[in-house]
C-alpha cells in the first residue's frame, strides 16, 4: 500500500518513480517531460517518458506534491509569525512594565517628557502587535529594541 500518492506508486518501476522524482521536483511552470528528457542519464526516449507519465499519472501527482509543499510552508510561516508575535508581546509587557517602574523610581529631572511618551507607546504597540490586534511590520522587533538602547543611552546621559 503507497502512504501518499506521490511515493512509489505499486507496479511502478524504479526507473520510472526516479524520473517521476525529477518531474516532481521542478517547479510547476517548468515542468515538462521534455526538461525531464533533457536530464535523464539514461537517455530515454519522449515517448516512454510520456507512456510512463499517463501510467503512473505523474501530473496529478506532482500536482497533489506541490499542494502538500504549500501547505507545510504556510504551517512553518504560521508558526515563525506566532514566535514573532510571543516576541513582540513579550517585549510590550517589558516595556510596561519599565515605563511603570520609571515612574515611580526614576527621578523626574532623569526622566524627561520626551523618553516616557516614547516608552509607553512602544509598550502599547508592541501588546497591540503581540496580541494580533495590530499589524506586524517588518523589522519591528528590532526597531523597538533599538529605540530601547537609545532610550537608555540617553536616559544615562542624562
Amino acid at each position: 500500500m503507497v502512504a501518499e500518492v506521490w511515493d512509489q506508486q505499486d507496479g511502478e518501476s524504479a526507473a520510472a518513480f526516479g524520473l517521476f522524482c525529477l518531474f516532481r521536483e521542478m517547479h510547476p511552470t517548468l515542468r515538462s517531460l521534455k526538461e525531464v528528457q533533457l536530464v535523464d542519464p539514461s537517455g530515454r526516449s519522449l515517448g516512454m517518458l510520456e507512456k510512463w507519465s499517463f501510467e503512473n499519472k505523474w501530473k496529478p501527482r506532482a500536482k497533489a506534491y506541490d499542494a502538500f509543499c504549500d501547505t507545510q510552508r504556510k504551517a512553518q510561516g504560521e508558526q515563525a509569525r506566532k514566535v514573532e508575535l510571543a516576541k513582540i508581546l513579550a517585549l510590550g509587557q517589558a516595556m510596561t512594565k519599565l515605563s511603570a517602574e520609571a515612574v515611580e523610581v526614576i527621578p523626574p529631572e532623569k526622566v524627561g517628557p520626551q523618553y516616557l511618551p516614547r516608552i509607553v507607546d512602544i509598550a502599547i504597540k508592541a501588546t497591540r502587535m503581540g496580541l494580533g490586534d495590530a499589524p506586524v511590520e517588518k523589522g519591528t522587533v528590532k526597531s523597538f529594541e533599538e529605540t530601547i538602547k537609545e532610550l537608555n543611552t540617553e536616559v544615562a546621559k542624562a
